[in-house]
């Protein structure tokens, strides 16, 4: 007689595997297998992408690279290593060797700028060191005013190309003071300050005074753009096309950006505002130190840094880009934990990961969710009187920007073709239009003839540009 057999001999055999499994479907994911995720786009060999540190109570808890640092050259992005140009989060920088320079002594906060820059025009009104710290001088932005006189990124600019930009402007946004409006002007002037005050070049003073100090041995500013930074990563756009073309810059100024350094650096700067090695506890406060209006109100700009709110968290970050780099370092001092993200994409949105880092790694003590962006409001379409088009053809030209526009008639559509390119000429409403990104408003003299425009970008505001009657 056959031995007894159990109805279900696998059972045992399919629980001991099952269960187990079960129990690990169950585990939270890992946070770092998280993050890795939110970068899972950059994670290859043949993109660009980007350079992920968070660090914790003053230690690198994760860094890890994702993408090329070089696509010509098959060179992967090493977070502990790779040098990126970090755009306008150098700000801070700048910020602190002008306090430096305000603790040595050397210059105060409510020096008029023209002690420094006589060249400066004067507006009636003074400008502070305070002023260009908080983004609240109303000077316009040179690198739109650049841009508007038809320089391209890839073009080689000065400081003194930069200046004379500056120092042809007849006018400000607003009155110092009254508004806060970010410029890149500000700080590049603030650079420009520091060599005068210190006789070194904003590189130099930031060399001996703060990377030096710090241990920061691959940061440097860039002054000239032959300067070769071992380990830098090159910079790249996505064309419409899909494929990348590299996107650098020969641009010379500083003080604005130009910061060039990488995750092991940023965490040794970060340790400085637990730990002060330099300017004390004073240097920390006063970089935090919101601005405030002429009014009395407070902004959310402090001195290279951004002041806000996260998710019931204080922060304390500055985002940059330029060219093709753009970065984020996000603080969240009361969590003792910062997420830097540096990348060689200018598609890539670097502000918007880190974040999502945040969000993995303090789950537990956040609040409320990211509120979505709202959208902007489109201009309604605005059609001129029908064979109106012809009296706003001719050429114009900007005294302050020493360049000529021309408004064309193209197949129906009216066209401005700037010093750098040609755009539709747009309406939105009775002689105002919108092309380049900026809002182009027509003047008209007594005689009700279009007699010139004013271009206002947002950063640069009350552009003149005058009618030429004939060629000269």
């Amino acid at each position: 007689m056959p031995a007894h057999r159990p109805p279900y001999p696998l059972l045992p055999v399919l629980l001991s595997i099952l269960l187990p499994l079960a129990a690990h479907a169950a585990q939270p994911e890992p946070l770092n297998e998280r993050v890795d995720r939110v970068f899972e786009q950059y994670n290859r060999a043949d993109s660009p992408g980007c350079a992920l540190g968070v660090i914790r109570d003053g230690r690198m808890v994760y860094q890890k690279g994702y993408g090329q640092a070089s696509l010509e050259y098959g060179l992967p992005i090493r977070p502990e290593r790779t040098v990126f140009d970090i755009g306008s989060t150098s700000k801070q920088f700048t910020a602190a060797a002008i306090l430096l320079l305000v603790q040595d002594g050397k210059l105060a906060l409510d020096d008029d700028i023209r002690t420094f820059l006589p060249g400066m025009p004067d507006y009636g009104a003074p400008i502070t060191v305070r002023h260009l710290l908080h983004h609240t001088s109303g000077l316009r932005d040179y690198l739109v005013l650049l841009t508007m006189a038809g320089f391209n990124d890839e073009d080689y600019t000065t400081d003194a190309d930069a200046l004379i930009a500056i120092q042809r402007q007849k006018a400000l946004n607003f009155k110092p003071g009254s508004e806060h409006r970010y410029s890149n002007t500000g700080y590049f002037l603030l650079g420009q300050i520091v060599k005068q005050v210190s006789g070194k070049t904003l590189g130099e003073f930031s060399r001996e005074r703060i990377f030096e100090p710090l241990g920061m041995k691959e940061t440097r500013i860039l002054e000239n753009h032959r300067t070769v930074f071992p380990q830098r990563a090159t910079a790249y756009l996505l064309r419409p096309d899909g494929s990348f073309g590299v996107n650098m810059s020969d641009w010379e100024q500083a003080g604005d950006g130009a910061v060039q350094t990488n995750l092991s650096d940023l965490a040794k700067w970060d340790a400085n505002f637990y730990a002060p090695k330099i300017g004390g506890a004073w240097l920390n406060e006063q970089l935090q130190q919101a601005g405030r209006l002429n009014d009395g109100s407070s902004i959310q700009y402090a001195r290279g840094l951004m002041l806000e709110e996260y998710r019931g968290q204080r922060i304390v970050a500055h985002a940059g880009a330029f060219a093709g780099y753009r970065s984020q370092m996000v603080r969240i001092p009361a969590q003792r934990m910062t997420v830097a993200v540096l990348c060689n994409l200018a598609q890539a949105r670097p502000a918007k990961l880190a974040l999502d880092v945040v969000d993995i790694y303090l789950e537990p003590v956040l609040t409320g969710s990211r509120e979505p962006g709202k959208a902007r409001a489109k201009p309604e379409a605005f059609s001129p009187p029908a064979g109106g088009e012809g009296a706003f053809l001719g050429r114009y030209h900007s005294p302050e920007l020493q360049v000529t526009w021309e408004v064309q008639l193209k197949d129906g559509q009216l066209r401005m073709r700037s010093a750098r390119d040609e755009a539709p000429l747009l309406p939105v409403a009775q002689d105002t239009f919108t092309a380049h990104g900026a809002t182009i408003r027509m003047q008209r003299d007594a005689a009700n003839a279009v007699s010139g425009f004013v271009v206002d970008t947002g950063r640069a505001n009350g552009m003149k540009f005058e009618r030429k009657i004939k060629d000269s």
